[in-house]
């Protein structure tokens, strides 16, 4: 009977242990998952200042686009512009006078 009682408290000794392993085990396991969790949301917080850096980026060189064709198309209608005034004057049309006003060139 001793020995069977012995025999118990032993069994009952390496449940409690087999559980504590089990615990143990599975608090890792969840630390680990913790970390990695941490991990991948830093790594999306990244990625999405990065996405939003980038669409920053693309809004502003879309803007500056947009600026430079329209600078580029008044630039093209001022020298239309100044060519046809130059050919004008060539032909004795016309004279612009620091009053900016058109004479007739008699």
């Amino acid at each position: 009977a001793e020995r069977s009682g012995e025999s118990m408290r032993e069994h009952a000794y390496q449940s409690v242990r087999n559980a504590d392993l089990v615990k143990e085990k599975a608090l890792q396991k969840w630390k680990q998952t913790v970390a990695e969790k941490k991990e991948i949301e830093a790594k999306l917080s990244r990625v999405t200042f990065e996405q939003k850096k980038a669409e920053k980026k693309a809004t502003a060189e879309t803007f500056m686009r947009e600026e430079m064709q329209k600078e580029m198309e008044r630039l093209y209608v001022e020298n239309i512009a100044c060519g046809k005034e130059l050919d004008d004057w060539k032909k004795g049309i016309i004279v612009r006078s620091d009053t900016n006003t058109e004479i007739l060139r008699g």
